[in-house]
């Protein structure tokens, strides 16, 4: 059935070339692409570097939710699958997504906010030690109150945004209930988010129940992120969805009928459309979604050099390390963070509580030392989100509560690292 509809799409493509009337969803679509198609042959095999934020929201600290290196496994080989059919239609093409992980001089920032209580990283055995992927589960105590919102997610996570591609994986969003979202959709506007990631809910990933569970929820994302709008945009009105050869159509049906429409979709529109109901960029169920056009692929190409250079330039690549093809099933978080109470597999232990305020901050800082430390050396670091050191201070002798000046920092978010004995306690502050 699915090479099916790859077989119709390309006759309807072919057509689209030999006669120019059944596909063009208008000439002023073709003109607006033109600065940018003229951008494709730049680069076309494009490599995308991808972090993994897995959020689970509960008080306790620990990860609930159920979804394991396995399932992500899936999901990056599931996104490659349906991307790889760009070279059905160009064999020069291809668009493919790799785990990005730590490179020999640079970790990846730990994630870090008022209200996470611990954070895991799934790491990569090797003959040379464990090296961090670019794949962290956070819990955070959502009784916080923090608005999860997309400038949480861009400050927790530390990154450049434009240099790797971050998609968060949330039991919330902002965005009310949708089942997932795109900050950017690169190429509609001059004025770009200064927030660039995907937002997915995790009951719509593959194996839930529901619609929306096979994988191409995150596909469709992507798809949004890389210049693609829904194909149903603007309605029947000029530039439609800017591609050529997705017909226009009124709406998305929101029943999960397969079946290519041979209806008009939008009467007396410079001739008859279907409407193309197997697209990615349509609003059916992951069943019926199946595949993009040759004008969406040449597109994604062209977007991803005109305005992705940052992402998949050849010197940020080879900083990632990227593995592209690799198996991470079988790997195992690891506990990389937690300030708090911690619970592993094996045992369950309570750091003293070092309390740390105000948080935010902006000229000091007090730090409550527990009595059993108050006459140990207390060594403190406090880290940027490169990891760089800098403040790194030691006490001995100290009284109940150091003063500890911050204000010739820089306003962001840093990590306070404390260390008493064989005591580690680490700390995500806010300095405004």
């Amino acid at each position: 059935m699915r090479n099916a509809y790859y077989l119709l799409i390309l006759l309807l493509t072919w057509g689209c070339t030999l006669n120019a009337q059944w596909c063009g969803t208008s000439t002023v679509s073709e003109h607006l692409n033109d600065q940018l198609l003229s951008a494709k042959n730049q680069k076309e095999q494009i490599t995308i570097p991808v972090v993994f934020y897995i959020v689970d929201d509960n008080p306790d600290p620990k990860i609930q939710l159920d979804y394991s290196p396995a399932d992500l496994q899936f999901q990056l080989d599931w996104l490659n699958q349906q991307f790889a059919d760009i070279q059905v239609y160009n064999p020069n093409q291809r668009i493919q997504f790799c785990i990005a992980r730590a490179n020999q001089n640079q970790a990846f920032p730990l994630p870090s906010a008022p209200d996470i209580n611990y954070v895991e990283q799934v790491v990569e055995p090797s003959k040379q030690g464990e090296k961090g992927l670019g794949i962290f589960y956070i819990n955070r105590d959502a009784s916080h109150h923090l608005p999860f919102n997309d400038q949480y997610i861009h400050d927790m996570t530390g990154l450049d945004h434009s240099k790797f591609l971050v998609i968060v994986i949330s039991e919330s969003a902002q965005q009310g209930s949708f089942a997932s979202y795109s900050t950017d959709i690169h190429g509609w506007s001059t004025v770009s988010s200064p927030y660039q990631h995907i937002v997915l809910l995790h009951q719509h990933l593959h194996n839930r129940p529901g619609r929306l569970n096979d994988g191409d929820v995150l596909v469709h994302e992507v798809g949004h992120y890389l210049g693609l709008a829904h194909i149903f945009q603007n309605s029947c009105q000029q530039p439609g969805d800017k591609i050529a050869d997705t017909p226009p159509y009124s709406n998305s049906i929101a029943n999960d009928s397969c079946e290519f429409e041979p209806r008009d979709a939008c009467p007396g529109f410079m001739g008859s459309y279907p409407a193309l109901r197997s697209n990615h960029m349509d609003y059916k169920g992951d069943v019926c979604r199946q595949s993009f056009s040759p004008g969406q692929a040449a597109r994604m190409i062209a977007v991803s050099n005109h305005y992705l250079g940052p992402l998949i330039s050849d010197q940020n690549l080879q900083a990632a390390e990227l593995h592209c093809e690799m198996d991470i099933s079988d790997y195992s978080p690891k506990v990389m963070y937690s300030p708090g109470l911690v619970k592993t597999a094996k045992r369950t232990w309570e750091v003293p509580n070092f309390h740390v305020y105000p948080n935010p901050a902006q000229d000091n800082i007090q730090i409550e030392i527990p009595a059993k430390y108050r006459d140990s050396e207390i060594n403190l670091q406090i880290r940027d989100y490169s990891q760089r050191i800098v403040m790194e201070q030691s006490f001995s002798g100290t009284s109940l509560t150091i003063e500890l000046p911050i204000q010739f920092l820089a306003a962001g978010n840093y990590i306070l690292n404390l260390q008493a004995e064989d005591t580690h306690y680490h700390q995500g502050i806010i300095i405004q």
